[in-house]
């Protein structure tokens, strides 16, 4: 259950044209542009990871460290889902500590009580807005990627 507050998870319909392959593809280039390290693939999987905060802060996976891409089968008609699972912990780590720092600071002007609100306040903040954020984009740019190719897409990543 804690494993949710930083994972994002979702899935979104495959075109019918589209093989499993070819979404496979779309998604590879994706992850390359956005700096991610694939990881393993195979045909219906897809994995990555990446170092903390690499690429440019920009990229949409920027807050993710790892995930994993799967493509199922959904119903006897035939609909394929694109599932994907992403893991922030690195994000998370981070935010707990700016929650830290600021609760440091509300301890010195309100004791414990202080304290405690401040990191309460700074987590809730720092991660839901980048928890926010990317429950937002993720599945946009996914689906624009699935769809038009990940040739459209910018590249975030920065090239030494």
């Amino acid at each position: 259950m804690l494993d949710t507050l930083w994972h994002l998870r979702g899935s979104l319909p495959l075109p019918p044209s589209l093989s499993d392959a070819e979404a496979l593809d779309q998604v590879e280039g994706f992850l390359a542009a956005e700096c991610k390290q694939v990881l393993g693939r195979e045909a219906d999987r897809l994995a990555f990871r990446s170092d903390m905060f690499r690429g440019e802060r920009n990229a949409v996976l920027a807050f993710f460290n790892s995930g994993e891409f799967q493509i199922t089968a959904r119903s006897a008609a035939g609909e394929r889902m694109l599932d994907y699972d992403l893991s922030a912990r690195y994000g998370f780590l981070a935010c707990v500590v700016f929650a830290m720092f600021a609760a440091g600071i509300g301890a010195i002007g309100d004791g414990l009580r202080g304290a405690l609100i401040g990191a309460a306040l700074a987590l809730a903040w720092i991660y839901g807005m980048n928890r926010l954020t990317a429950s937002i984009r993720v599945p946009h740019a996914l689906s624009k990627v699935v769809l038009r190719g990940h040739e459209e897409w910018n590249d975030a990543c920065q090239k030494p």
